[in-house]
């Protein structure tokens, strides 16, 4: 993080998906340095997921930007490879990474 933070100074993010990521959160806040912090939607996510983000929100006065896929190319995916390919390979298709920005 220190690296992250003397390379990119300001302009800096923080991918968030859980509760691990509050670590990250809590040493950006720490360092005094303003840190965007965003999320990959994949609108798959589970209610207790949105409600933990609120929470967090709330405990550190941020924002979470949500990032989400697009959704003619998701669609496309699904037509071609079916609906739980991305967890069959273990999420290792390339396709399916490419398409939801990995």
């Amino acid at each position: 993080m220190d690296k992250a933070l003397a390379k990119f100074g300001n302009d800096n993010a923080i991918a968030f998906s859980g509760a691990e990521d509050v670590a990250l959160i809590e040493y950006a806040r720490l360092t005094g340095r303003p840190s965007r912090v965003f999320s990959l939607d994949t609108g798959r996510l589970n209610p207790e997921t949105y409600k933990f983000f609120d929470d967090v929100e709330k405990h550190y006065g941020i924002r979470i930007e949500s990032m989400f896929p697009d959704a003619v190319e998701v669609q496309a995916l699904v037509r071609s490879k079916g609906l739980f390919s991305f967890y069959k390979d273990g999420h290792q298709s390339a396709e399916v990474s490419g398409r939801l920005g990995h």
